[in-house]
């Protein structure tokens, strides 16, 4: 990496030299600068290469963002962020990072605004997304939109499992436990559905650990339902100790396995 003194040459030659400007050559320049980290040296390179009246780039407006937030300059990320939404559609990393910045803020309308933007450009959302919303607006006491969140979270799950992408599902899951969100009734009849055709004891545990959690939440007709499901899918696995488990847990929840699930 080469001292950051060697910067000096940049800036002398844009400020003394009729050195040709346009959306390409800046561009490379930024990510000169990026691939150095040097973040705080490219905003004030910026100036220099748009003093002449050039209109910056989505793609210069998208190393701003992320320049602008490394350095905890926040207004002047929104501020570039803004100017790339006139612009082009977001990436989602760019958008990830607006993200980080208003979680950092506190700011759980900035967040949510980003959030639905994204919905509405139909940039592909990922559980980390959807999560540090979630996040920032539980760590604002924003009930109701949290749960709102939740809901459309087990959507997203839903769909994987709809499609057969049993993993996806998971991985979504996954992450909105690590954030601290375990689910509710609906995650939990979602995840015990994506047991079949191919059920592995880890993922029978953990809707066993979730099902202990939320059980008293559901009717008994539902909770009948959801535990003869999971007991069918520990039968396929062939665990006995899984299946002891199925059956304790069930029992224990006043739920009475089905005949055909006694007589195996």
């Amino acid at each position: 990496r080469p001292p950051r003194s060697t910067l000096f040459p940049y800036t002398t030659l844009f400020r003394s030299y009729k050195t040709p400007r346009h959306a390409g050559f800046c561009e490379g320049v930024l990510k000169q600068l990026a691939g150095a980290r040097w973040f705080k040296e490219a905003l004030h390179v910026y100036p220099i290469l748009t003093s002449d009246g050039l209109e910056p780039s989505p793609v210069m407006c998208s190393c701003m963002v992320s320049f602008a937030a490394d350095c905890g300059e926040h207004e002047l990320a929104k501020h570039f962020y803004s100017r790339l939404c006139s612009l082009a559609t977001p990436n989602l990393r760019t958008c990830m990072t607006m993200l980080q910045v208003h979680s950092q803020r506190g700011d759980w309308q900035a967040a949510l605004a980003v959030y639905r933007d994204m919905q509405v450009r139909k940039v592909k959302i990922d559980g980390h997304a959807m999560n540090m919303v979630m996040g920032i607006c539980a760590a604002a006491g924003m009930a109701s939109e949290v749960e709102q969140l939740l809901a459309e979270a087990n959507l997203l799950i839903d769909a994987a499992a709809i499609k057969g992408e049993a993993g996806t599902a998971w991985e979504f899951y996954q992450n909105m436990v690590k954030c601290g969100f375990p689910g509710n009734t609906h995650t939990c009849s979602i995840l015990i559905k994506t047991l079949s055709p191919n059920p592995t004891g880890d993922r029978i545990r953990k809707c066993l650990d979730l099902l202990q959690e939320v059980g008293n939440m559901c009717d008994q007709k539902l909770r009948t339902r959801l535990y003869n499901d999971i007991i069918e899918a520990a039968l396929q696995l062939g665990d006995s100790t899984v299946l002891i488990r199925s059956f304790s847990q069930a029992r224990q929840h006043r739920v009475r396995p089905t005949a055909a699930a006694c007589r195996q």
